[in-house]
């Protein structure tokens, strides 16, 4: 009987030893860095998955938060994937403090070469239309001798201001199309993991990101930027 006691208080003790130990508080310490190019990555959220409590990264990856070994810790940044670390899984350095660890994010991959959503719907005959006009033979500048008629038709003529003007518009159409068609609503809301973003909202958040960028830029190189800038604008809000 006493025997069967002293084994009881024994496995009720390592009971209690662990479920405190599990309820113990550490300090978790590291650096994010993305795995292809070993580059650091700042302003990143780090949140406590149990507590819902977090941090974000440092101008150098680093980050300090407190869990305990039943936690798990989730890391994310707009343009990357998700990653969910077990408090458990990272060693010990002492009873209160766990080893500074590296931790590595991949970049997210973007197939968004077939989402096309516009408003701008521009028939074949009308595109042709426009670029008649867009490309017709213009004088830059009035030359008599050379052309006298077109040049001073070109420049002074009712007709000729009128068809300045169309090209004008012709050539912001087109312009908007291309625009829409490389950053859209549904581009955006992929891209930024955001469903309430439109490119409305987008382009009063970041009016940094111009019509001219968007029409030189494309891919990685453009995405990479409207990422950053929309992540940059919604930090800045929050503090």
């Amino acid at each position: 009987m006493r025997i069967e006691r002293i084994l009881l208080f024994s496995f009720t003790f390592s009971i209690l030893h662990l479920s405190l130990f599990a309820q113990r508080t550490f300090s978790v310490s590291g650096s994010l860095l993305e795995v292809d190019s070993q580059n650091v990555i700042p302003f990143a959220y780090v949140i406590n998955l149990n507590s819902q409590n977090g941090v974000v990264t440092a101008g150098n990856g680093s980050f300090v938060i407190s869990a305990s070994e039943k936690d798990s810790l989730q890391f994310s940044c707009i343009g990357y994937e998700k990653l969910i670390v077990k408090v458990i899984s990272i060693p010990n350095l002492n009873d209160s403090t766990k080893t500074y660890k590296k931790f590595y994010l991949k970049r997210k991959v973007y197939d968004l070469g077939m989402v096309y959503v516009t408003k701008i719907k521009i028939k074949p005959n009308e595109r042709e239309y426009m670029n008649r006009i867009i490309n017709r033979p213009k004088v830059q500048n009035i030359n008599v001798a050379e052309s006298p008629i077109t040049a001073l038709w070109q420049n002074f003529s009712k007709k000729g201001k009128e068809l300045q003007k169309l090209e004008a518009i012709f050539i912001e159409l087109l312009n908007n199309e291309q625009i829409e068609k490389k950053l859209n609503t549904e581009i955006l809301r992929k891209l930024l993991d955001d469903e309430n973003i439109t490119l409305e909202k987008f382009r009063i958040i970041c009016p940094e990101i111009s019509d001219y960028f968007i029409l030189h830029h494309d891919g990685y190189e453009l995405y990479s930027v409207v990422s950053q800038t929309y992540k940059y604008h919604l930090r800045a809000a929050q503090q």
